[in-house]
This record gives structure tokens, sequence and C-alpha cells, in this order.
């Protein structure tokens, strides 16, 4: 009962988080404008540079919900703050104003800045997370470079995704320089890490006009 009840909302899943992530980008900047200001307005906005993730994650994810984890936290961290204010406001509103809900609506609200950075690192764990299994048969090359390229944009225009870049390289190289680790699991990280950086490079390469200048995502990811 409960597989047949749940159906229609997991034929529709990424449906649904569209229009949640444009609802997203037309309550912050308004009815969508085909100009340049507008555009300009709206590329650095997480709701907009969630959509081609979702687009990729649709295709990649294989009925996998890990790839769906970090598009659960950005629609957490977007629901807290306005359920926080109905509170304000109506204080006693059915279900948000239990304890339970309301302890976990305050977390959002309050330690925001943690969770977008637990967000930002999960999209790259998630990255490495389908190279290894696409040893595995779990993954596909198609969806590691789909998922790579989008991961790509986001170093190059969203800072938390920078930052997360440099903290999880500096977690695993922390990790493989302790002594028992086997030489080729470092051996294998830097051939991924360089494969990884090899994309961005010449994909930014290519937007400067072939002009050098390139090797900031890869120098991030590998040397850091």
């Amino acid at each position: 009962v409960v597989f047949y009840l749940s159906l229609p909302l997991r034929l529709y899943t990424n449906w649904i988080v569209v229009i949640a992530l444009v609802i997203g980008v037309v309550k912050r900047y308004g009815i969508p404008k085909f100009n340049k200001d507008y555009l300009q307005r709206i590329m650095f906005d997480d709701n907009l540079q969630m959509l081609p993730y979702l687009g990729v994650v649709a295709v990649a994810a294989g009925g996998n919900l890990i790839l769906y984890m970090p598009l659960c936290l950005h629609g957490f961290l977007e629901i807290a703050p306005l359920f926080n204010n109905l509170l304000r406001t109506k204080p006693n509103l059915p279900i948000i104003s239990s304890a339970f809900f309301k302890d976990y609506i305050k977390k959002g609200v309050e330690n925001r800045n943690q969770f977008v950075e637990m967000k930002s690192d999960m999209e790259v764990y998630i990255g490495l997370y389908l190279i290894v299994v696409w040893f595995l048969g779990w993954s596909s090359l198609l969806s590691i470079m789909m998922y790579w390229q989008i991961m790509r944009l986001r170093y190059m225009i969203n800072a938390n995704s920078k930052a997360a870049f440099a903290r999880v390289n500096a977690k695993i190289n922390n990790i493989l320089a302790k002594p028992f680790i086997p030489g080729i699991v470092r051996t294998l990280y830097q051939k991924i890490s360089g494969f990884i950086g090899s994309m961005a490079d010449s994909e930014m390469n290519q937007a400067q006009g072939g002009a050098g200048g390139g090797g900031m995502f890869s120098l991030s990811l590998i040397h850091i």
C-alpha cells in the first residue's frame, strides 16, 4: 500500500524539485525577465545553480538517493527561514509549531553557514564517490563526466564550492599522509585529481580563448 501511495511522488520527484527551485528564484528576484540585468542578478543564486545539478542527478542517480542529499539539504536551508518567520507571527501553527520541528527549524537558521559548508562538501564527496563506485559498476563514465562538468561550473562561480574543494582535498591529503596508507592509494588519488583538474583546465582555457592562466581548479584540488 505504501509503495503504491508513494509512487506518484517518486515518479514526479524531479519535476517537484524543479518547480520548487524555480519558485525560489522567482520569490527572490521576481518574475523572470529575459534581459542582461536580470540574468546577472540570478546567475549566482543557489536555486538557479542547483537546476543543472538536478538535471545531472536525474540522469546519473539511477535510484541512488545519495546524489539527492545536497538537494535535500538545500531545500531544508531554504524552508527553515520561511518557517521561522511564520512561527514568529503565528506561533501555534499546526505541525511546524511542535517541539520536534521547531528545534530543526531553529538549527537550520542559526547554523546556516555550517549547513552550507556541509552541502558544498557533500557535492564534492559525491563526485569522488561516483568515480570510486565506477570500478564496481555502480556508475557510468558519462555520469562522472556530466557531474564533474557541473561541479567545474559551480567551482568557477560559487565561492562555497571553491572553498569545499580546498577543505575536502586537505582532509583527504591528511589521511593519505598517514604511514599506513599504501602508496598505490595516494597514486590513485593523484590520478583522479589530475583527471578532474584537466577537465576543468581544458574548459577554462577554451573560455579564455586559449590564453594560459588555467589550473586554479586543479591546483586547489591536487596541490593544497
